[in-house]
Parts: C-alpha cells; sequence; structure tokens
C-alpha cells in the first residue's frame, strides 16, 4: 500500500516530485489513466481514447498496451502506444518482460514510438 503523509509531515515540507508520487499512488486505475490522458492532451497528442481497462491487476489481451495516442508531426500525425506503470513503494524496476512484451507489441504494429 502506498506511504501515507504523518500527522507530522507538511505537504510543503517536501519536494514536489515525492508528493506527487504519493498522490498518484493513490490514484486508482481509471483515474491514473484519466491523468496520464489529460498530461499526453496538454502536451499534444490527440484521439486518445477513454480506457477500456478497470484495474491494474492481471495481463490485458493488447500486449501490455494501456493506452492510445496520436502525436502530431510535420508530416501528419503517427500513432503512439502508452502502457501505464506506477511505483510502488519497494520502488522496483519495471520487469524486463514487461519491456520486453510492450516493445514486441510496437515492433508488430509497426508503431515507431512507445
Amino acid at each position: 500500500m502506498p506511504k501515507r503523509l504523518s500527522k507530522f509531515e507538511h505537504p510543503e515540507s517536501m519536494p514536489l516530485s515525492e508528493l506527487l508520487r504519493l498522490r498518484l499512488a493513490w490514484l486508482s486505475y481509471l483515474e491514473f489513466a484519466m491523468c496520464v490522458s489529460r498530461i499526453l492532451r496538454h502536451l499534444g497528442y490527440t484521439d486518445i481514447p477513454v480506457p477500456s481497462r478497470l484495474s491494474f491487476k492481471g495481463p490485458n489481451a493488447d500486449g501490455g498496451v494501456d493506452l492510445r495516442a496520436r502525436k502530431i508531426t510535420e508530416l501528419g500525425s503517427e500513432p503512439v502506444l502508452i502502457q501505464l506503470k506506477r511505483y510502488k513503494d519497494d520502488n522496483r524496476p519495471v520487469s524486463r518482460s514487461a519491456v520486453d512484451e510492450f516493445r514486441g507489441k510496437l515492433l508488430r504494429d509497426a508503431v515507431p514510438e512507445g
């Protein structure tokens, strides 16, 4: 379970990156996906549908793809696939097999960016 602020910790005394990490850790999967979608839209990505998954638990049927978007380029637009990962308290890195599965999905679908 993600860490909560103790009654003695004031958010202003924490580094912004740590405060943001703690707040994101308490979002549900759908809330986290919607937050990432909003950030992507703010960065100029388009065509980001609402995620169909409701939970982080277990594999999905789409090679680890959680969000899809389009990136505007000088020549038009190109697809982008996004796999969502949240850090837990133990800060374990994303597994090699998860990265390999996602990279394989990018290659199979000829998507240049993920």
